[in-house]
């Protein structure tokens, strides 16, 4: 019989569950995953320390008979970062959680920066297009940029109502934006960033 293995490689742990074809759960695994602060707002990982837990969580999975695996579905951290060598996937850096606040201020000030000129307008569009790609419900970058910059301070559950979407998985496309410097988080909302009433202005501007 055919199974459908789930891989949830998270912060604290990797979590596998096995699935047959009648959608009953068979077997379940869980392997833990450390984590560092080497300083204060940093968080690490060690990149073979997460190699390791995935493949014991799919061998506790999987044991003690031998299963036919028809797919994997594989859900990540998805914004932690590493940077790895290409010919032999050798890890050269701790993976950063994505919990570090290294960056924060890097992000801030590109967030600030109104002033673009045609090439960063175009490197922000061609990111915007990648995310619209990637999406599972079609393009929705500048409608969402858009939208926030009509109805600044509005609940995320609000907005995320408006498109008919769940909340949280609005918070988080929203959330990659803000990674882009192009939004800003209020106690309540989210209001643009001065880069990102310049972009909207520049590709209004352009038709």
């Amino acid at each position: 019989m055919d199974h459908v293995l789930a891989i949830d490689q998270g912060t604290s742990a990797t979590k596998c569950v096995l699935v047959d074809q009648g959608g009953r759960i068979v077997a379940r695994a869980s392997a833990p995953v450390g984590e560092r602060y080497p300083q204060p707002g940093w968080v690490e990982q060690d990149a073979e320390e997460i190699w390791i837990s995935v493949r014991s969580a799919v061998a506790q999975c999987l044991a003690p008979q031998s299963r036919r695996i028809a797919a994997v579905g594989l859900s990540t951290q998805r914004e932690s970062a590493l940077v790895w060598r290409a010919d032999d996937a050798q890890a050269l850096t701790p993976l950063l959680s994505w919990q570090d606040q290294r960056t924060v201020e890097l992000r801030d000030t590109l967030a600030a920066n109104a002033a673009l000129g045609p090439e960063e307008v175009e490197e922000i569009r061609a990111r915007l297009a990648r995310l619209d790609r990637a999406s599972a419900h079609g393009a929705w970058t500048v409608d969402v940029l858009r939208v926030i910059a009509a109805r600044p301070a509005t609940r995320a559950a609000d907005l995320a109502a408006g498109f008919g979407r769940e909340t949280q998985p609005f918070k988080l496309d929203v959330r990659k934006l803000k990674n882009l410097g192009l939004t800003i988080s209020l106690e309540v909302g989210y209001r643009l960033s001065p880069r990102g009433e310049a972009y909207l202005a520049a590709i209004d501007a352009s038709g």
